[in-house]
């Protein structure tokens, strides 16, 4: 259960935890539920908070454990294109980004790659290795984007 306060870098997501946040949710009320802790849900429940709402996200499995691969990536601009270096891709899909709000969009570019992994607790270290592989090719990203 994530509500509009960052967790705390000791968060703990052992089974217990997660069926005590679960009843905690039956007591609770939110402005805002968000189903799955992909990417995609992840970005949902940070704006929501930005923006004030009391927001709850719930997962079946490990967060970012896979389920934004089925989304259309209008969240966060496409990170699978950057993992096969298709800069003209996240081009076109940061641009999109930007045209909807472009300081919300470069946020959420600049905040999951920096803090997703240490809020969320990932337990799987390959996921963190790829949001560090991916934090460098935004780097690069950033580089061609800026005038010269």
């Amino acid at each position: 259960m994530t509500e509009t306060s960052a967790p705390s870098d000791s968060i703990s997501l052992s089974p217990e935890v997660r069926q005590e946040n679960l009843q905690k949710l039956q007591h609770l009320q939110f402005d805002i539920l968000v189903i799955g802790g992909g990417i995609t849900g992840a970005g949902i429940v940070r704006d929501a908070a930005l923006r004030g709402y009391r927001t709850a996200l719930i997962e079946k499995d490990d967060f970012a454990a896979g389920t934004s691969s089925k989304s259309a990536k209008l969240v966060h601009g496409g990170f699978r294109y950057l993992k096969s270096l298709e800069f003209g891709l996240v081009h076109i899909r940061r641009t999109h980004l930007f045209s909807l709000d472009a300081k919300q969009a470069w946020d959420i570019h600049e905040s999951v790659a920096d803090r997703l992994g240490k809020y969320l607790g990932w337990s799987k270290a390959k996921k963190q290795a790829q949001i560090e592989t991916y934090k460098s090719k935004i780097k690069i990203i950033q580089y061609f984007r800026e005038e010269k």
